[in-house]
């Protein structure tokens, strides 16, 4: 190591551009560093010019490098740069969570086994949604009919649906069946038309001595209503009252009479028109059965409607 005995004047610049400290005399060579912080480089002339632009030999110090400073008066100058790294690209923005669905419909009463018709109720907890219905079977989509109200259920049916809201995706489709018990079969009819008459298989019951209608016998005058709508070729009937042979004959033609009269008004109330329709009453005079005994008497107490016209 060369000795120099000349005064040397060393200043050593802090990395951060300023000088340090001023450095002692020494009388013999030295080795001096450039403040490089770890991470950083620094650069160096020794001609005391101070235009730190580069080292002597082009070559970065580093962090802990020295430098010997072994001319008279020779002054080290640093500047230290930091190493750019490439910039750490900004992640992306994370992505948006998907949109939830619309919530599947709701179906009031649910899917089942009923006795009779249904009226079924559809509903959303989706705000704004509109439901789509069909009840064919078919996937519903947008076209599909949209529910306004309370679906009526009348046989055998499958109900499905999808809702649909403004920034959603559709629900998925919901399906409900609905099994509806048929009917039961008609009781067999009571009253048959032929040429001559109405055939009835039950006979009108009154109360006893009275023209009044027992309510028993209700349903029977409304098939033979029925029967005379669905017959518009019979044009007239005459409604005729019988009794059996209890009581004086006058009595009893006038309460046959008061009979027929009021099952003939009991028909025109109910949609048979008036005149398609006579009133006779005769009493015990036309006996169909033996008035001897108790069935044969209860025979005889009926009424007949009578083909008048055709």
């Amino acid at each position: 190591m060369k000795r120099s005995f000349a005064l040397v004047a060393v200043t050593a610049l802090s990395a951060f551009g300023g000088t340090r400290a001023a450095a002692a005399p020494y009388y013999t060579a030295q080795h001096s560093f450039c403040n490089s912080r770890e991470g950083t480089s620094s650069r160096y002339v020794l001609d005391g010019s101070g235009a730190v632009v580069t080292s002597s030999d082009g070559t970065p110090v580093t962090h802990g490098t020295e430098q010997e400073i072994g001319k008279d008066s020779s002054q080290l100058d640093c500047e230290q740069s930091v190493a750019s790294a490439a910039p750490t690209p900004k992640p992306p923005p994370p992505a948006a969570a998907p949109a939830e669905p619309a919530v599947a419909a709701a179906f009031d009463p649910p899917a089942g086994e009923y006795a009779g018709p249904q009226s079924v109720a559809l509903s959303s907890t989706t705000p704004g949604a509109q439901i789509h219905y069909t009840t064919d079977g078919s996937t519903p989509t947008v076209e599909s009919p949209s529910y306004a109200g309370p679906i009526p259920v009348e046989k055998t049916t499958t109900l499905q649906t999808v809702v649909v809201a403004s920034g959603a995706p559709s629900s998925a489709i919901s399906t409900a069946t609905y099994t509806i018990a048929p009917p039961p079969p008609p009781p067999p009819s009571r009253v048959a038309v032929t040429n001559e008459r109405l055939e009835l298989k039950e006979i009108v019951l009154f109360d006893t001595g009275k023209a009044t209608i027992d309510q028993r016998s209700h349903s029977l005058l409304d098939e033979v209503a029925a029967t005379l709508k669905d017959h518009p070729e019979v044009k007239n009937v005459r409604v005729e009252g019988h009794t059996d042979d209890t009581g004086g004959a006058a009595t009893n033609v006038k309460l046959s009479q008061s009979r027929a009269e009021v099952v003939r008004e009991y028909l025109v109330t109910h949609g048979v028109a008036a005149d398609r329709l006579t009133a006779k009453g005769y009493g015990d005079t036309r006996p169909v059965a033996s008035n001897k005994t108790a069935a044969g008497r209860k025979t005889n107490r009926r009424t007949d409607f009578v083909v008048a016209q055709r």
